[in-house]
């Protein structure tokens, strides 16, 4: 069933990727991208890409890094932009915090300034542009529960994939063991059907390296 999208989550959308016929393209080339795995390739997570997420614990998660350690997340103060918050190598041992915003250039992709200086046509290229500072993206849980999410879909789809090729599962009696307790039931459960599914193990993605 599809979701209805509130209005203002849609104009945040909007505020952050538009105009309206660029926004798709630029939020996938922003913040997704392909990973090799077993039968071809899977969608995934930028790396870098944290979300919603404050100050401080951004703060945090690239202090934890060495010099050139860095994140994108979504600004709290500004909604319309993205913040970047990274080190910069400053006295020995002590790397220097940073924080810019990203702003949205409409047409124009993104940059650092509303104005006429640099622009990107995504953040990926924006980041791209500058790994000579940014070299090390902090671990994101936000790409792990993407891949787990995509994971639960795909296990999903090959359950009612097995279903539809084989309905007659849906029909086979329960069993009992000699201790009384039931093997089965009237359904097959979604470990039943995925082990019957030749599709089933390559179905979920893995979780990039």
């Amino acid at each position: 069933v599809d979701a209805e999208v509130p209005r203002q989550e849609f104009n945040k959308f909007l505020w952050r990727f538009g105009p309206l016929e660029l926004a798709l393209r630029k939020a996938i080339t922003s913040f997704f991208t392909l990973e090799e795995e077993e039968g071809g390739l899977g969608l995934s997570l930028m790396p870098y890409f944290h979300g919603t997420i404050s100050r401080h614990e951004a703060e945090k998660r690239v202090m934890a890094l060495p010099a050139g350690g860095f994140l994108v997340r979504f600004s709290n103060q500004e909604p319309d932009k993205f913040s970047l918050t990274c080190t910069n190598a400053g006295a020995p041992g002590r790397p220097q915090l940073r924080h810019c915003l990203i702003h949205n250039l409409g047409s124009r992709g993104f940059g650092l300034s509303s104005g006429e200086g640099d622009s990107f046509p995504s953040i990926a290229a924006f980041v791209h542009r500058h790994t000579g500072r940014l070299r090390e993206a902090a671990p994101s849980p936000a790409v792990q529960k993407f891949l787990a999410a995509l994971k639960k879909n795909a296990l999903e789809k090959a359950a009612q994939a097995t279903v539809y090729a084989n309905p007659a599962l849906l029909l086979t009696p329960a069993k009992s063991n000699p201790e009384g307790n039931p093997e089965g039931s009237g359904a097959a459960g979604a470990g039943d059907l995925l082990a019957s599914s030749p599709d089933a193990a390559s179905a979920a993605p893995r979780a990039p390296r």
